[in-house]
């Protein structure tokens, strides 16, 4: 009949308190550096969960199957953790200090309307929000300098991403299946655009590459049945634009 849960436990990897269908509420403690595998998975009326910053490892389906609404997370640097495929999820807060943002982080949880990442973030993992389709618009932080593979792939309505100029790369997918997306500009110290990274957008019209790409991967515009054109930087040593169609120099 367990409905509270206080968990303090500094670093234990083995403690789980899965499929307890009474419990509400869950408290965990700033000092816990280690959240165990399966730690409160199955506990369906758990709707709130806060993590705290010394939270360093986050093991494999610690919250699945949990009824999550409300997500504070605070961890400064921790590179596991997903909170993929809730459906219920609806309100997101990272911390002013989080450094990282785990892979597949809200990967698939389709009822986010937005997502604020603060200028401490230096790295977002591989699709970190696919699949957040009701995401409308995202800034990327200067503090970033990699778009990783899949990061946004099938946000279906993102319309607006603003992309600093300290990002160097696009991965493969990273903005596969954006429908909504009608314009990018791709900012001046991008090198290279993955394979597959804009597919799928259909409707984006425009597209504008800038001086310092050399590198344009496989089918990084396939399925694009709206682009009109493409423009390459007059100065670009690898591309240019003929009529609206991208050629390799």
């Amino acid at each position: 009949n367990l409905t509270s849960l206080v968990y303090e436990a500094v670093n234990c990897s083995i403690c789980s308190f899965a499929n307890f269908s009474t419990l509400k509420s869950v408290t965990i403690g700033n000092g816990v550096t280690s959240i165990p595998a399966n730690f409160i998975s199955g506990c369906p009326n758990v709707t709130s969960i806060i993590i705290p910053e010394n939270v360093a490892f986050i093991g494999d389906g610690a919250f699945v199957g949990i009824g999550l609404t409300s997500l504070a997370y605070y961890a400064i640097n921790c590179p596991t953790g997903s909170f993929s495929n809730f459906p219920t999820l609806k309100s997101v807060t990272i911390g002013s200090r989080v450094a990282s943002i785990p892979a597949n982080f809200l990967s698939g949880c389709p009822s986010v309307p937005s997502i604020d990442i603060p200028s401490s973030v230096n790295d977002i993992g591989a699709s970190a929000f696919s699949n957040c389709t009701s995401l409308t618009s995202i800034v990327i932080p200067s503090s970033v300098t990699s778009v990783r593979d899949n990061t946004f792939m099938g946000c279906s309505n993102l319309k607006d991403i603003t992309i600093p100029s300290t990002v160097t790369s696009i991965g493969d997918g990273a903005f596969s299946d954006c429908t909504s997306l009608t314009s990018i500009t791709i900012p001046n110290g991008v090198t290279s655009i993955g394979w597959n990274a804009f597919s799928g957008c259909t409707s984006l019209t425009s597209v504008v590459i800038p001086d310092g790409v050399t590198s344009i991967y496989d089918y990084t515009f396939h399925g694009c049945t709206s682009l009109a054109s493409i423009t390459v930087a007059d100065n670009n040593q690898s591309y240019c634009d003929v009529d609206g169609v991208v050629c390799n120099k």
